[in-house]
C-alpha cells in the first residue's frame, strides 16, 4: 500500500520533492505498486469468495480497468491498447462457458477470430483533446472518492455495536 505521504506527493506530481529525490520516490512507488499488484493477484486467487465479493466489485474494478486502458490519460499509448487486448483475450476465454451448447461452436469461433484479428491491429499513440481526458479524469476521481467514502462509512458501521452503545 502507498503511504499517505507518498499519495500526497503523487497527487502533486512530486512537485514538493527536491529534483534529486524525485527519481528515488518514483522508483520506490513503482516497486510498491508492482508488489501491490502481485498481492492483489494472490488475494484474488487464494481468498474465499465471500471476502472477494466485498472487495473485487465491478464498481471498484471498473475504475482500475479504465485507468489501465488509458481513460483519463492525455495520451493513449501502445501499452494501453496491449493491456486492453490482453483483458479481452482473458475475458473471451473465461466467458466461453456461458455460451449455450447449441451455439457454442459458432460463437466461440467468432469470438476467437475477433480477438485474433485485434492482435494484428497496429497500435499508435493517440493524443486526446484536453476537454476529453480532463473530463474523464475528473469523473474517475469523483468515482474513486465516492467508493472510498462509502467504504469508510461501511467500516464505521461494522465497528459500531448492534445495540448502538460504544
Amino acid at each position: 500500500m502507498v503511504s499517505k505521504e507518498m499519495r500526497v506527493h503523487m497527487e502533486a506530481n512530486f512537485q514538493g520533492v527536491k529534483p534529486e529525490q524525485r527519481n528515488t520516490y518514483r522508483r520506490r512507488l513503482r516497486e510498491a505498486i508492482r508488489l501491490d499488484l502481485m498481492d492483489a493477484a494472490y488475494f484474488a486467487g487464494a481468498y474465499p469468495e465471500d471476502q472477494l465479493r466485498q472487495v473485487l466489485t465491478p464498481q471498484n474494478l471498473t475504475l482500475v480497468f479504465q485507468a489501465l486502458t488509458g481513460q483519463g490519460c492525455e495520451k493513449i499509448s501502445a501499452r494501453h491498447y496491449e493491456i486492453a487486448k490482453t483483458m479481452l483475450r482473458i475475458a473471451a476465454t473465461r466467458l466461453q462457458v456461458l455460451i449455450p451448447d447449441y451455439s457454442r461452436p459458432t460463437l466461440i469461433r467468432e469470438i476467437e477470430d475477433v480477438v485474433h484479428l485485434l492482435t494484428f491491429v497496429p497500435t499508435e499513440e493517440k493524443t486526446q483533446a484536453p476537454s476529453t481526458w480532463k473530463a474523464q479524469r475528473d469523473k474517475m476521481k469523483k468515482q474513486r472518492q465516492t467508493i472510498i467514502l462509502r467504504q469508510r462509512e461501511e467500516d464505521i458501521t461494522e465497528q459500531e455495536p448492534a445495540d448502538g452503545k460504544p
